[in-house]
């Protein structure tokens, strides 16, 4: 991990907890009535959130190859697990609803000390501090990209969320990941949601990394765009298995599962 990328690391608050049904209630805040919280009772409805569950922060840097990924399905199959895919196709509809509400209301957000106006380029926490003093502290949002990550805004994520995806397409979900660790069943404590907007399906359009713990999921990362990485992408899309880590968005030894 390079300095720019532990810069933005070391930035997160520490207890960052928002579960992920714990937001999009039913009351209404400033003239606006939020979406009610996505329902899914894995355990105990009474069950309480661990703590040490928190996001994970992408890389800054990335390595330029994808060595050990191989695609080795190539049409839908049943789903590892029906929670995550119920997760998953929540966010993909609230996407292609441009429900900004509902993604942020199930997204942790975090801290981010801003290094002042002379910070410019890749691993900043830019967009969120553009105009900031040194020092200055901003709440916003960590996002992963092809090579780098940046920080962005509640305003700016929910203006992303409520544009069109490309081509006038609707957002579906593609593929469900399971980590190794990710419980058993398999992505039953973890999941990696990758979905694609439109035609044809080039790469990964989203990816969301989601957690749950006492039967609440919340998302805990976001990977936008493809990895510009042809052997990954190709994964992310159509299925397979990760050896090797080259992104880190997506752990090794992550097995996907092609579901639409």
């Amino acid at each position: 991990m390079d300095n720019l990328s532990r810069s933005l690391w070391m930035s997160l608050a520490v207890g960052v907890a928002l579960v992920f049904l714990a937001a999009c209630g039913g009351s209404s805040t400033g003239g606006r009535t939020a979406t009610p919280p996505l329902q899914i009772d894995v355990t105990s409805p009474a069950a309480s959130v661990d703590p040490a569950v928190t996001p994970r922060p992408p890389t800054v840097k990335v390595a330029p190859t994808s060595a050990g990924s191989s695609a080795t399905q190539s049409t839908p199959g049943p789903c590892p697990n029906e929670n995550a895919c119920t997760v998953g196709r929540a966010l993909a509809s609230a996407l292609s609803r441009g429900d900004a509400d509902f993604v942020l209301g199930h997204w942790p957000a975090a801290q981010f000390t801003c290094p002042g106006p002379a910070a410019k380029g890749e691993g900043q926490p830019l967009p969120l501090c553009d105009g900031a003093p040194a020092g200055e502290v901003r709440t916003g949002y960590l996002v992963s990209g092809s090579t780098t990550a940046f920080a962005d805004s509640r305003e700016g994520i929910a203006a992303w969320i409520r544009t069109p995806p490309r081509a006038g397409g609707a957002w579906a979900l593609r593929t469900v990941g399971c980590p190794p660790g990710s419980g058993a069943p398999a992505c039953s404590d973890r999941a990696l949601i990758v979905m694609t907007a439109g035609t044809p399906v080039k790469g990964p359009d989203v990816l969301f990394d989601v957690a749950q713990s006492g039967g609440q999921w919340r998302i805990t990362g976001l990977m936008r765009g493809a990895t510009f990485q042809p052997a990954l992408d190709l994964v992310l899309v159509n299925g397979g298995f990760v050896a090797a880590e080259s992104h880190s968005s997506v752990p090794a030894g992550t097995r996907f599962y092609r579901v639409n």
